[in-house]
């Protein structure tokens, strides 16, 4: 797996004043769970802030994107919906070669 959270060059490039207002990490990489959500999802009691759960997604490609600016040179963007997801306690390291069937690796 790979953490998405902002390095600490990526906060600083808005400089020093903003640099305690910018979020850990990337928009759209909350994702809020209503009451019906949760019921679907078969959580009753509520986790306590902090805890760790599983996330397992299938997503369907909404958007994709690439352009180039002057300034900022190429940007590339894919947008995502999640259309199915479970969540479970962490059971450990996934194999890779189970969550990205399509890849070389061995």
């Amino acid at each position: 797996m790979i953490n998405m959270k902002r390095s600490p060059k990526d906060k600083a490039t808005l400089g020093d004043c903003c640099a305690a207002d910018r979020p850990e990490y990337p928009y759209g990489l909350c994702i809020n769970l209503d009451r019906e959500s949760l019921e679907k999802l078969g959580i009753t009691a509520l986790p306590a802030v902090g805890d760790q759960l599983q996330l397992t997604a299938l997503v369907t490609v909404q958007s994709v994107s690439e352009y180039e600016r002057q300034e900022e040179g190429k940007s590339r963007d894919v947008s995502l919906q999640i259309t199915d997801m479970a969540l479970d306690k962490p059971t450990g390291e996934p194999d890779a070669r189970a969550l990205y069937p399509n890849s070389s690796m061995n």
